[in-house]
C-alpha cells in the first residue's frame, strides 16, 4: 500500500503528493486544487460514520498535519 511523506499546497493553491518509497521520497504527483483533496477527506469522515468529538479531531489531525482547513461537521463546509 502507498504511503505519502508529505502533502503540501503551493502558493498558488494545487495539492501535490510526494509518496514514500524504500529509497526515500518518490516523484511528486498533482493532486488538483486544494478543494478537491479538501472535499475528499471530508466524504471520507462523513463515510467513516464520525461523531462530532471525532470529527473535531479528524479536522485538528487534518490542520496540523496538512495544513488544510475541512469545516464544520454537518456545515456547509463539512459533512
Amino acid at each position: 500500500m502507498p504511503a505519502l511523506a508529505d502533502m503540501p499546497v503551493t502558493p498558488d493553491g494545487h495539492t501535490l503528493a510526494w509518496p514514500a518509497d524504500q529509497q526515500g521520497l518518490g516523484q511528486s504527483t498533482h493532486l488538483g486544487a486544494v478543494a478537491d483533496p479538501g472535499a475528499n477527506l471530508s466524504r471520507l469522515g462523513m463515510a467513516a460514520g464520525l461523531d462530532q468529538e471525532e470529527w473535531t479531531r479528524f479536522v485538528a489531525m487534518v490542520r496540523s498535519r496538512l495544513g488544510m482547513e475541512l469545516g464544520d461537521l454537518g456545515g456547509e463546509d463539512g459533512p
